[in-house]
């Protein structure tokens, strides 16, 4: 009986009648064509009723209309068939036991000609049940279906063409709205359902299961929440849509399938307990009410969609200098996690809760989280560009030190160390040092470099020479005509605007604003000569008068 109960709901979601009027059409070939075939053959050779042969292939039905038995058979064509709803047909077609007895209800064993159905009033099929038989000014019915074409004759029986498929007795009336809304009992959902506009969602031909809580179930909510969800439309919607579920499930099949997806994206997990059957906290206490679109299942609790579960990463800190040392967490509403894995986004990896780790290359990282609950569920999360390492900055150095560090400066720096200027430039104080290669000091005339290396005394005129107190930018420089150095004598400074070229006497200054903590230096590409030393002017000697010789 839960089979035929079944039956009905699928028959009258996709119920339709097509109103074609006796004889308007002839989908058959004429008697004499037919009747060398078989029931089956019949229809099979006939494009109207390509729907109704993959049904009968589906069930095995198609043998029995083949074989010499005789039978009469009421056959919808694909024009009444097209009207039904595709997610039943869909159903139909997977489901073979259930179409088998939608089938049955079409097929009356022996043939009946129009002739004979005239003077009958009831006809059973091979169901087991009835059809009614009627004749009316539009002709002869069979239930609510019109014979369009009669008497088509065949090798083992005789096909009569209807325009709607014949409805087994106990086929429910009501939609899954309706049918709440005629109980009593649902008042309150039935006032949701309006609220939300899913009212209409239950009453057309797409087929739901849902979980209906009573008027009790949704009074036992804490005080204030159904006052809050009906004014809340969004809310409210989220919560009735976990309560509706997508096809035609009936009881035992929710049990065997354990857990149901929801229209609102949630999942339902179905257990059967001594209790009965729970439905997440919810128990089940009236099971499979067919309507015409679905099923209902009553149950004494309203479900309210779980906290969705998201997993997010968090570190400390997530930008810096390499090498940075980063402290990462998981942060979320995953409860129970029983396993990490960590992806630093540069080929390592970590399976610990809250691990450390440190970058030690510049760069920007994508890192991701994948974490697993007892119950074998996992979550991933994806912060893409999360850590940004930088570069660290080279720590500061003296003029001296910088001038070290400079393989180009090789002599210069070996020129202070024999007069102790290194120490000079490797304080506090502040200058500026224009600092000549070692092309420089090669360029000088031959043998003058190892004179001066000989000479300390003349070597540390040269070099201080090179140095100016205080700190002089290229800027500072631009604006100047000539800079006093530690030698006491000035150089003469040349901006050439045109070529954007900055002379200090006759060197060129090649690289310029080197920073060091105590001062700046300037590369040049000629060793600055001291002027030499003018003598003074001496007055010219006037020659003693000689006196004239006496006449």
């Amino acid at each position: 009986m839960r089979a035929l109960k079944i039956l009905g709901l699928c028959i009258l979601v996709i119920l339709a009648s097509t109103g074609i009027a006796a004889g308007e059409d002839e989908p058959l070939p004429p008697d004499e064509e037919a009747g060398n075939l078989t029931i089956y053959d019949t229809l099979l050779n006939n494009g109207t009723f390509t729907l109704m042969v993959t049904a009968l292939n589906q069930t095995g039905l198609n043998e029995t209309l083949s074989t010499g038995a005789a039978y009469t058979f009421f056959a919808p064509t694909d024009e009444a068939i097209n009207a039904y709803s595709a997610d039943i047909l869909n159903l139909l077609l997977k489901q073979p036991d259930m179409l088998k007895i939608l089938l049955n209800y079409h097929i009356a064993d022996g043939t009946y000609s129009a002739a004979d159905l005239e003077e009958m009033d009831t006809l059973q099929t091979l169901l087991g049940m009835d059809v009614a038989i009627s004749v009316t000014e539009e002709g002869i019915r069979v239930n609510q279906a019109l014979i369009t074409q009669s008497d088509i004759t065949c090798t083992n029986g005789v096909v009569h063409v209807i325009d709607a498929a014949l409805e087994p007795p106990g086929t429910p009336k009501y939609t899954i709205y309706q049918t709440l809304n005629r109980t009593g009992t649902f008042a309150t959902l039935v006032t949701a359902l309006d609220v939300t506009g899913l009212n209409e969602t239950l009453n057309g031909t797409e087929v739901y299961t849902v979980f209906a809580p009573t008027d009790e179930a949704f009074n036992n909510l804490p005080e204030g929440v159904l006052d809050a969800l009906l004014n809340d439309t969004a809310a409210l919607n989220e919560i009735l849509l976990y309560h509706v579920v997508d096809g035609f499930t009936t009881r035992n099949g929710l049990v065997d399938a354990g857990t149901m997806w929801t229209l609102q994206g949630g999942t339902l997990t179905i257990i059967e307990t001594d209790e009965g059957v729970m439905v997440n906290d919810a128990r089940l206490t009236i099971a499979d009410i067919l309507c015409r679109n679905g099923l209902i299942h009553v149950i004494d609790a309203v479900l309210v969609p779980p906290e969705e579960k998201v997993v997010d990463v968090v570190a400390e800190p997530t930008q810096g200098e390499s090498p940075l040392t980063v402290q990462f967490a998981v942060n979320g509403t995953v409860e129970n996690i029983t396993a990490w894995y960590w992806d630093f986004g540069n080929g390592f990896m970590s399976t610990r809760e809250s691990p450390l780790f440190t970058y030690h290359e510049a760069g920007t990282y994508t890192v991701s989280l994948t974490v697993t609950d007892e119950t074998g569920q996992t979550y991933t999360a994806v912060k893409p560009d999360f850590i940004v390492v930088e570069e660290a900055a080279p720590e500061e150095m003296s003029i001296f030190e910088t001038a070290a560090a400079d393989e180009s400066l090789a002599t210069l720096v070996a020129a202070l160390e024999m007069t102790g200027l290194n120490e000079t430039l490797n304080g506090t104080e502040i200058f500026t040092l224009f600092a000549p290669t070692d092309e420089a000091f090669a360029a000088l005339p031959e043998g003058a470099l190892d004179a001066l290396l000989n000479d300390t005394a003349a070597l540390n005129d040269i070099l201080l020479h090179h140095v100016a107190g205080g700190e002089y930018l290229a800027a500072d420089l631009i604006e100047l005509e000539a800079l006093e150095m530690l030698s006491g004598k000035s150089v003469a400074i040349l901006w050439d605007e045109a070529n954007e070229t900055l002379m200090i006497d006759d060197a060129l200054v090649t690289v310029s604003d080197v920073g060091c903590t105590n001062g700046v230096i300037h590369v040049i590409d000629s060793i600055l000569q001291t002027p030499e030393e003018v003598p003074e002017e001496t007055p010219e000697e006037t020659p003693e008068e000689t006196p004239e010789e006496e006449v």
